[in-house]
């Protein structure tokens, strides 16, 4: 006996829906993914623009501060002045509009070189889309003898 049926069946059909539903679901799923990580390199950035800012005006030191403007005395690196944005009532802000907070610790280096050497640590923070803290911290050490003395 020959079967002159033609076209699918119903459960063919059902298996193919279900497929097509379960490529859609993923396909939201890797959007949504990506979404999340475009915005975090965004503030990101933005975030390390604003610690690299920091940290090139504290490289505008000094020994000797004779009425220039724009320049810190290298005894003076640790007042809390020379921190961009110490007003956590006013939060620098960027073009994703995240705010992020800046805070800056300027200690002694241990050892030989305590009186000529520092070490800055400057950290910016904001809240990601998922309301979580995220932070990028910079340190380094900054000499009392600039390469211009």
């Amino acid at each position: 006996m020959t079967s002159n049926q033609s076209g699918f069946s119903l459960l063919e059909v059902l298996i193919s829906f279900l497929l097509v539903g379960v490529a859609a679901l993923g396909m939201v799923k890797l959007q949504t993914y990506t979404e999340q990580k475009a915005d975090y390199a965004i503030q990101s950035v933005e975030a390390l623009h604003f610690a690299e800012r920091q940290l090139e005006y504290y490289r505008t030191r000094a020994n000797n501060v004779s009425e220039a403007v724009g320049l810190i005395r290298f005894s003076e690196l640790h007042q809390s002045n020379h921190c961009l944005n110490t007003d956590s009532a006013n939060p620098l802000s960027g073009l994703s509009g995240s705010e992020y907070s800046l805070s800056c610790s300027v200690e002694n280096a241990d050892g030989a070189l305590s009186s000529a050497l520092r070490n800055i640590t400057i950290t910016v923070a904001w809240q990601d889309r998922m309301s979580q803290t995220q932070r990028i911290t910079l340190k380094t050490m900054l000499s009392k003898y600039s390469e211009f003395d």
